[in-house]
C-alpha cells in the first residue's frame, strides 16, 4: 500500500513539473492591500488538449514506425542455418595480449 502511495506521489509530480514547464498553468501570487496573499492558478486547457494530441500523433507514429521496421526485418532476415552437430562442434581459438609486465621500465 505504501508503495502505490508513493507511485501515486511520483506521478503526480512528475505531471506538475512536466504540466509547468510545457505551459499548461501558471501560479500567480499578489499581495492584497489587507496583508492577504492572493494566489490565482490559470489553467491553460486548450493547451493541454493540443499537447495530448500531440504526444498521441508521436506514439502512433513511433508504433507505425516499428510495426514497418519488424515486418521489414522479418522479409530481409536470411534463413537460419542448420545448427551443426554436438559431435563436431569445435570451440573457436582465442589469443590473448600477452599480460604486462608488473614493473614497466623507465624511459
Amino acid at each position: 500500500m505504501r508503495n502505490l502511495l508513493a507511485l501515486l506521489a511520483a506521478a503526480f509530480l512528475a505531471f506538475a513539473g512536466i504540466g509547468w514547464y510545457l505551459g499548461w498553468y501558471q501560479v500567480k501570487s499578489d499581495p492584497t492591500l489587507s496583508g492577504h496573499q492572493n494566489v490565482n492558478i490559470d489553467i491553460n486547457g486548450t493547451k493541454i488538449l493540443s499537447d495530448v494530441k500531440k504526444g498521441r500523433e508521436v506514439v502512433e507514429e513511433m508504433k507505425k514506425n516499428a510495426a514497418e521496421a519488424k515486418s521489414k526485418a522479418e522479409t530481409d532476415a536470411p534463413a537460419p542455418a542448420a545448427a551443426p552437430s554436438s559431435s563436431s562442434a569445435v570451440a573457436p581459438a582465442i589469443t590473448l595480449p600477452p599480460a604486462p609486465s608488473a614493473i614497466a621500465p623507465r624511459p
